[in-house]
């Protein structure tokens, strides 16, 4: 420290800057460890959603893309993309909220992320390659992936419905009967 800084600090009165700034850690190694090793609350409830909406996406990437390693390639990188999309979004407690930062769309331009991912891998032209899901958006909603067509719902990735089975549905709200009493008759 020169010896005019040290002259300004006691003629100032206060303690050199050393002692007033502290490296003061943002988390211990223990939770770096857990968090590198098992990942965040975040993301664990956010694994299967996600996954499923790869599936989607690469299974209409593979109807015209017949290189299956480049395939798997763009599952990675719109893996990534995704968590890395949702992972201030996504609030298990509220679905709703969000929902349509959350969508990933194809309506007249590809969505930024689908497109990131289909850059990284080197894939030319990934328009062309998912024609089939022209018009369509998805919605990643905690517990619920849906893809839509022109605001009709198309299919329900996940979770998924068993064959026979369908799914159980809330049971509305019944309104209290009312009571319907005779009236009374005039008396002659």
């Amino acid at each position: 420290m020169g010896l005019q800084r040290l002259l300004f600090l006691i003629m100032r009165r206060q303690p050199p800057r050393s002692t007033i700034f502290r490296y003061k850690p943002r988390f211990h190694a223990k939770q770096w460890y857990q968090r590198r090793v098992h990942g965040d609350s975040e993301t664990q409830t956010m694994k299967a959603e996600v996954q499923a909406a790869v599936t989607w996406w690469s299974r209409e990437i593979r109807r015209k893309c017949l290189n299956m390693i480049l395939v798997r390639r763009f599952q990675t990188a719109l893996t990534k993309q995704l968590f890395r999309k949702l992972r201030k979004h996504w609030w298990p407690d509220e679905p709703e909220r969000g929902s349509a930062y959350r969508s990933i769309s194809f309506f007249h331009q590809l969505d930024p992320v689908l497109k990131r991912a289909a850059e990284h891998v080197g894939m030319h032209r990934p328009e062309n390659l998912l024609e089939s899901a022209y018009e369509h958006i998805m919605f990643l909603n905690p517990g619920r992936v849906v893809v839509k067509r022109k605001s009709r719902l198309v299919e329900q990735i996940y979770p998924l419905q068993k064959a026979g089975r369908p799914e159980p549905t809330p049971p509305l709200r019944e309104r209290p009967k009312a009571r319907v009493e005779p009236k009374p008759r005039p008396q002659r």
